[in-house]
């Protein structure tokens, strides 16, 4: 029957790479219930079976060495196991094992080369030392093993079966005899020479975490793993349940528990224990990147707190929310919803469909690749709190431009149809008399502003976009305008407190602004004190047709 326990087989096949005599299936089940249960994680089972003393008892290393002299790699699984079990069977020794290896025609030191005892010792020496001259005492050893070769005291096999007991620093297959056998545990594999090499100063513990993580295999089970270093959080997991941390109490949850166990490193992940969470994990921390959480976790959310915090979302649907900054806040792959808070915020969109929500501070919002929706809170919060929101790279997906709460909609959004037109009187201007509550008029800025004889593309003010509403004449109950013109004539009687949008699109910088106006006493014109500047849309190379395109903008 199979085992219905998920860290049974690679417990099992590291097992058959560490240890030439096989522990019982008992033990490995009572290992693989550590893991299972979250008392222990599998990198911390696997160092165990890697450093226990029956792997001393057996040729684990030395046939390990043998693949490094023989063939100049790491050993391959079939290969090795063959060799493992011809070992554990009592039958071969390791010079029986050697001589095998020597009858390869595809070994470097194979019998089919006819190479002299002199040249097979030598070339040895080669294959094992990066400079064999230079290691104090070989060129003597050197001479005395061709003699022994020479005077047939021993065979060549004899011979390599003694040498692959040596060790030392000064081998250059020393650094790569652990790390081989860590990917041939996980994976099944032998690791590249560029992953050996990168393997070099890591701990055996980071290691396996990282070739266990590359691999699709979870380290920690169902439990997540934090690792902290400074005032850096990292998380990672594979667990099918959702992770939320919420930093202004210093609270978490995984799933419905907030007692749960996870696995903490507070050295970087050289080494960690299985601990139960408490608020003091989350004691000092100000970055939390959990972009390393696997696919199963079915979401992740994160409150900020006081003081400012950077978190880096994970590809799973996530919802990331400011506090009183000023927080950093990056969408990972996958659906995420950015909401800012009191602070200066910066909200960064990732590919997914990302959702953003300007704060009652400095916002600034940067879109993803994916079909973002970038939501402007209520002419409240501009007023009371002198809020900005900035939107960088508007068009960069199918991207929405949501009013809907600066005209009180606080339900579903619906699609605005814009009013398009030029800035510039007499040449398409924009049909500003078309105004009712809820319009939008989309401003082409040619750098002529309505009927002012001079271009200028400077940024436009509270009464150049008043100055819109000025296209009458003569002028009306006295109210004089740019060049005399009077207050538009509305198509349709105004309503008291009508809210209408202009959005003034800066032909020479690509820059857009997002004014609110709120039509008071006298409906009849429109004036500076009614028109609030309430966003910038930044410069991009397809703002105007991302503004243009249907559903663009929304109330």
């Amino acid at each position: 029957m199979a085992s219905s326990s998920p860290s049974l087989p690679l417990i099992t096949q590291a097992s058959s790479v560490f240890l030439e005599l096989q522990p019982s299936s008992s033990e490995l089940a009572a290992l693989s219930l550590l893991v299972d249960q979250g008392v222990e994680s599998l990198p911390q089972v696997l160092i165990q079976i890697s450093q226990s003393a029956e792997r001393g008892l057996g040729y684990t290393d030395e046939l390990a060495r043998l693949f490094f002299i023989l063939f100049d790699r790491a050993p391959d699984l079939s290969t090795y196991t063959f060799a493992m079990n011809l070992l554990a069977s009592g039958n071969y020794s390791m010079a029986n094992v050697c001589q095998l290896g020597l009858q390869l025609n595809t070994s470097l030191l194979s019998n089919s080369l006819n190479l002299s005892n002199s040249q097979f010792v030598n070339k040895l020496a080669n294959l094992m030392f990066t400079s064999p001259s230079s290691v104090d005492g070989l060129p003597g050893e050197i001479q005395y093993l061709i003699g022994q070769l020479d005077n047939s005291f021993m065979t060549r096999s004899q011979l390599l079966s003694q040498v692959l007991s040596y060790d030392s620093t000064s081998l250059k297959y020393h650094y790569e005899i652990e790390p081989a056998l860590d990917y041939l545990a996980v994976t099944g594999l032998p690791p590249s020479q560029a992953q050996l090499v990168a393997a070099q100063g890591v701990s055996e513990q980071t290691l396996l975490r990282q070739v266990m993580t590359s691999s699709g295999v979870s380290p920690y089970g169902t439990s997540p793993y934090f690792s902290e270093q400074h005032n850096v959080l990292t998380i990672s997991g594979n667990f099918a349940q959702s992770l939320s941390i919420d930093m202004s109490t210093k609270t978490s949850m995984l799933g419905a528990n907030s007692s749960y166990r996870l696995f903490l490193s507070t050295d970087g992940g050289d080494t960690d224990s299985s601990v139960v969470f408490t608020p003091a994990i989350l004691s000092g921390i100000q970055k939390i990147d959990a972009s390393a959480l696997g696919a199963n976790v079915t979401s992740f959310s994160f409150k900020a707190g006081a003081g400012g915090f950077n978190v880096q979302a994970p590809n799973v649907p996530s919802t990331l929310t400011g506090g009183v900054g000023p927080d950093i806040l990056s969408a990972g792959n996958a659906t995420t919803t950015l909401v800012a808070g009191s602070g200066n915020e910066t909200l960064i969109g990732g590919s997914g469909t990302d959702t953003f929500y300007a704060g009652q501070g400095l916002t600034t919002m940067t879109a993803g690749s994916g079909a973002d929706t970038f939501v402007l809170p209520s002419i409240s919060v501009f007023s009371q709190f002198n809020a900005m929101s900035t939107i960088n790279g508007f068009g960069s997906g199918t991207d929405v431009l949501d009013l809907a709460l600066l005209v009180g909609n606080t339900g579903a959004a619906k699609a605005a149809t814009a009013t398009v037109g030029s800035s510039a009187l007499g040449s398409g201007f924009v049909n500003t008399a078309a105004a009712v509550n809820g319009s939008v008029f989309l401003v082409f800025d040619t750098g002529q502003w309505v009927n002012y004889s001079t271009v200028s593309f400077n940024t436009r003010t509270a009464t150049d976009i008043s100055n819109l509403f000025y296209t009458a004449t003569p002028s009306q109950n006295g109210v004089v305008g740019p060049d005399g013109l009077g207050p538009v004539v509305f198509a349709k009687p105004p309503t008291v407190g009508a809210v209408y949008f202009v959005i003034d699109y800066n032909a020479f910088n690509g820059g857009a602004d997002i004014w609110y106006v709120n039509n008071l006493a006298p409906l009849t014109t429109v004036t500076q004190s009614e028109i609030t500047l309430v966003g910038h849309l930044a410069p991009t190379g397809n703002l105007w047709q991302a503004l243009n395109a249907a559903g663009a903008i929304t109330l």
